[in-house]
């Protein structure tokens, strides 16, 4: 009876993370989606959220280690829903790929004027030889200096290298 009895609160444990991990991934969903002002999303997320309690409730009747024996059809329909939120995991790990690649790119624009300032006032560009090598740093733009691999060059070179 007890070996039972923790299966049951592993099932229950289980059931309450499958819930919290759909509605954890429609709510990232609808934000990636409003982020790129996609239309018509507003019913959509809330047709879904309608349905969040009908399948809470079908998850906390179903006893999974009899599902196939109950029913093929409701074996089918949370093998459906699994396979749906993996979908949606894929995609969303897709958009943040990108999202991240994005801001890689920009990241490479970045002017680190503010930080370069910063550093000056606190070592002193003179004083340090290791600010004054900037070798290790391919492209960057220092107040109205501006240096490519460790060497001073025009705005027009830097920008023409990107």
């Amino acid at each position: 009876m007890p070996c039972e009895a923790s299966a049951m609160a592993l099932v229950f444990a289980g059931k309450a993370v499958a819930t919290a991990a759909i509605s954890f991934w429609i709510n990232k969903a609808f934000t990636y989606l409003k982020e790129y002002k996609v239309e018509g999303i507003e019913d959509i997320k809330n047709r879904l959220l309608q349905s969040m309690p009908k399948i809470q409730v079908v998850l906390d009747i179903v006893n999974p280690r009899y599902v196939k024996e109950q029913s093929s059809a409701l074996d089918a329909w949370l093998w459906q829903l699994r396979y749906a939120v993996e979908e949606a995991e894929d995609v969303i790990d897709v958009l943040e790929y990108y999202k991240l690649k994005e801001m890689a790119k920009d990241h490479k624009k970045l002017d680190i004027t503010c930080c370069c300032k910063e550093l000056e006032e606190k070592v002193g560009v003179n004083e340090s030889p290791e600010w004054n090598n900037i070798s290790h740093i391919a492209r960057v733009h220092i107040g109205d200096s501006y240096f490519m691999d460790g060497k001073k060059c025009s705005e027009e070179t830097l920008d023409r290298q990107q």
